[in-house]
């Protein structure tokens, strides 16, 4: 698998939320490619551990010291995107590579549990785009979540033809509360 760099999109952004937990939004850029492609499917996946400039394990330690101590569970609270245009290649808009259902999803690198936790149906448009979110359960995840070792995937169809030279570089950006 070819390296993913990683462009730091915006400062974590942290607000308190009080007696609710803590909230945070982190983010991460993806770079999807022809050679990420399956048939007429886009899918990328990138580890949080490492990968984020430690933005994950910021937010779990901000998260802490307001808290008081460890969070003990992690909510998804949004998801969302925004086309990277400046790092795009032969993409002006997102309905240019991708099409039909959107698929945001977490997984556990350890056993390879997958779980879809929003969606988008045809993406149109430059400006960030808000995923709706499903009703994920993440308790199969939460120990994965809490110590920062799980990955952030992305799939979707693409109207792009097979060998197409293209970049789609997103923004992902994943809302979360930590309890």
């Amino acid at each position: 698998m070819r390296a993913i760099h990683f462009l730091p999109l915006a400062a974590l952004v942290l607000a308190a939320c009080g007696d609710s937990g803590y909230e945070g939004s982190v983010g991460q850029r993806f770079d999807l490619k022809d050679g990420d492609r399956s048939g007429t499917t886009l899918a990328r996946e990138r580890d949080v551990d490492g990968l984020l400039d430690t933005q994950w394990n910021d937010f779990l330690d901000r998260a802490e010291a307001q808290l008081g101590h460890a969070p003990e569970k992690v909510e998804l609270r949004g998801v969302s995107l925004q086309l990277d245009a400046a790092n795009s290649q032969n993409v002006s808009t997102l309905e240019d590579a991708l099409s039909g259902d959107v698929v945001a999803y977490l997984k556990d690198p350890s056993t390879g549990r997958i779980v879809d936790v929003a969606h988008v149906k045809d993406p149109k448009g430059t400006g960030r785009v808000e995923l709706d979110l499903l009703d994920a359960d993440l308790a199969a995840l939460q120990a994965r979540l809490l110590d920062g070792n799980f990955k952030v995937g992305l799939r979707g169809s693409t109207p792009k033809p097979a060998g197409s030279n293209f970049t789609l570089a997103l923004s992902v950006t994943l809302d979360a509360a930590a309890l």
